[in-house]
C-alpha cells in the first residue's frame, strides 16, 4: 500500500526492496548459530539472498542524487557471495 501511495504521489520515486542483511548475522539470535556453521530459516529449499547494507546505501545514494533510477522498483540481492 505505501509503495502505491508513493507511485501515485506525482513525485520522482524509486523503491528499493531488500531481504535479509549480512549485518544481521552479528546480532541477537544469530550470535550462536553463525559460528556453529548453520543458520536455520523457514524458507524450505529456497535460497535466501543476503545483502550488505553498504550496497543498499550505494544504490539509494544513486537513486537520490542522479534520477537514473526514477520510476523503478529494484529487488536487491547479493552479488553471489
Amino acid at each position: 500500500m505505501s509503495e502505491q501511495v508513493v507511485r501515485e504521489s506525482g513525485a520522482a520515486w524509486t523503491v528499493l526492496r531488500a531481504s535479509w542483511f549480512f549485518q544481521n548475522f552479528s546480532e541477537h539470535f544469530f550470535l550462536e548459530p553463525v559460528p556453529a556453521g548453520e543458520i536455520a530459516l523457514p524458507a524450505g529449499q529456497t535460497t535466501e539472498p543476503f545483502v550488505d547494507t553498504d550496497d543498499v546505501a550505494d544504490i539509494a545514494a544513486e537513486a537520490l542524487t542522479t534520477g537514473a533510477l526514477d520510476g523503478r522498483t529494484l529487488e536487491l540481492t547479493s552479488r553471489g557471495c
